[in-house]
């Protein structure tokens, strides 16, 4: 019945002890001490097989990553369904009716509709849900949340943490709740653990850690939050857009519908704004809302429906194959999701290297250099240029997706909830 929160920064070690509670993560690091006593078993132990019998039915995990911890080539309603099959669980109702039950408890709308349909027909928030929802199948002894609700709107937000308390009081489920999101854990936890490179620094009560903090990093932690009523104390003088200047960008009356059997799902429609050199832009709306739709039009990685998008007053081509290397260059897109988006084979100096030399005549000493400052910009030791996406964390991963937009010194820069991870 208790929610343990494990707080930290990125790259603290927080999402590899959760991993570790579930005898994940073997193949590139090993437990080299201690126990995780789970009803009197220490998981460290168990075989594959047993541990298997546990997850996803006595200990639930929910991922920070919806879109690489879902299926592609499955209805979301054939993903649910086989935690069911597997596992052997009851469900008196039917498997489909109580599958919508949990999307419909998660917050989803037309939950009998969202069965039929495939992970990328979904926002990354309704992703993020339906993991929640696959999570609750069992009704586990024990949930593991790694940054579950980095991907969802306040709105939803808040109804995920809703539903978690109310889960708790139903079943009396122990929680661990893994983020760097310290509102969200003041509101759902009762103790926190806060972890700075890779130890437990300080444990207790969340009221009192957060209230009284007893170590220099949690303060520091703590003074990090942002404020809505004041500007940040080291932001400095803000730059301020010449309002006379024509628009960088200038978009009117922006459609975008998805053709579907039985009629098109609008993504957007009548979407009109500019944004002039040095400005800022936010895009605000709930998951699902045409966010991340109006930002994959305008960088061309699909044509819109309707609408003229015009870049320094020059219409610009629909799709990014037939825009020139230059167009291309000046237009950068930072994705919500890294591991989708980073190669996995490929180390973060090779990624951010080819990203220089595809848009600058550069040698490739200059751009092992140049990659170098890329990656201290975004605050990462240069030791990370070595390593492979999948060895960095969720916040790593996403600072080097960011270096990577910057290595082409572009003109607009679109930021796809690119500091959800961090």
């Amino acid at each position: 019945g208790e929610i343990l929160a494990i707080a930290g920064e990125s790259g603290s070690g927080k999402s590899t002890v959760a991993q570790a509670l579930l005898g994940l993560g073997q193949q590139s690091a090993r437990a080299a001490g201690g126990r995780v006593l789970f009803r009197g078993q220490d998981l460290l132990r168990l075989s594959p097989t047993a541990l298997r019998r546990l997850r996803g039915r006595d200990i639930a995990f929910v991922p920070q990553n919806p879109a690489t911890s879902l299926t592609p080539t499955m209805r979301i309603g054939a993903q649910i369904a086989e935690i069911f099959r597997y596992h052997r669980l009851d469900a008196p109702e039917g498997i489909d009716r109580r599958a919508a039950g949990l999307l419909e408890s998660v917050g989803l709308p037309e939950p009998a509709a969202m069965l039929r349909r495939f992970p990328h027909q979904l926002s990354g928030g309704q992703r993020q849900r339906v993991l929640i929802a696959m999570a609750l199948a069992g009704t586990p002894g024990l949930i593991i949340l790694d940054e579950p609700t980095t991907g969802l709107d306040v709105t939803n937000q808040a109804r995920i943490l809703q539903l978690l308390r109310d889960l708790r009081g139903r079943i009396s489920a122990a929680m661990v709740y893994v983020s760097h999101d310290l509102a969200a854990l003041a509101s759902i936890a009762d103790r926190v653990a806060v972890m700075q490179l890779g130890r437990v620094v300080e444990e207790g009560r969340i009221g009192e850690v957060f209230v009284s903090p007893a170590h220099p990093y949690t303060r520091r932690l703590l003074a990090a939050l942002p404020r809505m009523d004041r500007p940040p104390a080291d932001a400095g003088a803000p730059m301020v857009a010449d309002p006379a200047a024509a628009p960088l960008l200038a978009v009117a009356d922006l459609a975008i519908r998805y053709p579907r059997r039985g009629g098109d799902v609008v993504a957007a429609e009548g979407v009109s704004f500019a944004i002039p050199p040095g400005e800022t832009l936010a895009l605000v709306g709930e998951s699902g809302s045409g966010k991340s739709s109006v930002a994959r039009v305008i960088s061309g990685l699909q044509a819109p429906t309707d609408g003229t998008i015009l870049l320094s007053g020059r219409p610009l081509p629909g799709l990014s194959r037939r825009r020139p290397a230059a167009l291309k260059r000046e237009i950068q897109l930072v994705f919500q999701n890294p591991d989708a988006s980073l190669n996995p084979r490929h180390s973060v100096a090779r990624i951010l290297v080819r990203a220089i030399r595809a848009c600058q005549p550069v040698s490739r000493a200059e751009a092992h250099a140049r990659a170098a400052e890329l990656i201290a910009a975004v605050r990462l030791d240069p030791a990370h240029l070595d390593r492979l996406p999948r060895q960095l964390s969720g916040g790593q991963r996403q600072r080097v997706a960011i270096a990577r937009a910057l290595a082409a010194d572009p003109n607009l820069i679109l930021c796809d909830e690119v500091l959800s991870a961090l």
